[in-house]
């Protein structure tokens, strides 16, 4: 009974985050959050790897990394750095992390085009088939049952490192190895195997056709739109003289007449309507792809 109660109490101060007990000593810093030297503080080290996981998923969970219209915006891994000086693509290399494949904005739109070429429905020409949608979330999405998979089991990892040195703080050598004979071993599978499960039906819902009611995504794609229709008015005013000269040193604004503008906005439609129809439907992917991905952060990673 009193092994009993040692154990729970531990058990409870660690997952709730509470260190008074003499048992999670004092923070190795020389070693990482996660090494076993500090597994003792177990929540700290889960909610490292629940950070690490949505970092992953953020960064690597789509198989394409594609720029968006304008060109701005454009994600660079390799900015951060750890402690250790190593950039974000070097550590997810090392973790065995596979890296997006980087596509140009032509080339995502070619992609999206020869998908829409081989699913066309009943849709009119320079629109697309709501299930493209589906396709090309699929494929984006391929990596999430990977990470997540590993995620599970790293955590499953650090529980048996934490349970086995809580038994062998509380309970002596020969009452420890019944203890996990007996029962600890089983428990531990048990949640695996429930955890696996769970993931399991997640991803059989991903595989649904996409569907939401979060305002975010028609936000997004509204700002997706909106950026791309400035760029092309950019790219329009720039073949505009905007300056004149009236000195070596004082520059005067030129009006731009309205009608030329509208001109030049004429020259930027695309008359090709596959091609029309892929941009919009990458952009909608893309706009799913970042609302779904938030609502598999409140599942995945609590």
């Amino acid at each position: 009974m009193g092994i009993s109660m040692a154990i729970n109490d531990i058990l409870k101060s660690a997952v709730k985050g509470h260190y008074e007990n003499p048992f999670f000593g004092s923070v190795e810093m020389n070693a990482a959050v996660d090494s076993i030297e500090n597994i003792r503080r177990f929540r700290a080290v889960i909610q490292h790897l629940n950070l690490q996981f949505a970092k992953q998923m953020s960064r690597c969970g789509k198989k394409y990394a594609i720029p968006p219209a304008n060109g701005e915006g454009e994600e660079n891994n390799s900015e951060d750095e750890d402690e250790d000086g190593k950039n974000q693509e070097e550590q997810n290399v090392d973790l065995g992390v596979p890296q997006p494949k980087k596509l140009t904005r032509s080339a995502a739109i070619l992609w999206v085009q020869r998908v829409l070429e081989r699913s066309r429905g009943c849709e009119l020409p320079g629109n697309f088939n709501p299930l493209l949608i589906s396709q090309l979330f699929w494929e984006q999405s391929e990596p999430w049952n990977g990470l997540a998979t590993a995620h599970i089991n790293k955590v499953a990892d650090a529980c048996k490192d934490f349970v086995k040195i809580v038994l062998q703080h509380a309970a002596a050598p020969e009452i420890e190895s019944r203890l996990v004979g007996l029962r600890v071993d089983a428990a531990l599978e048990s949640s695996l195997r429930a955890s696996r499960e769970e993931l399991a039906k997640i991803i059989a819902d991903k595989a649904r056709p996409p569907m939401t009611y979060n305002h975010y995504y028609t936000t997004t794609v509204q700002k997706q739109r909106q950026k791309k229709y400035a760029s092309a008015l950019a790219t329009v005013t720039d073949t505009l003289t905007m300056t004149g000269k009236c000195s070596p040193d004082e520059h005067r604004l030129v009006p731009i007449e309205p009608q030329m503008l509208k001109e030049r906005m004429g020259t930027q439609i695309v008359q090709d309507m596959d091609k029309f129809s892929a941009e919009e439907a990458l952009d909608s992917q893309t706009a799913y792809y970042k609302v779904s991905l938030l609502k598999e952060y409140l599942v995945l990673a609590p």
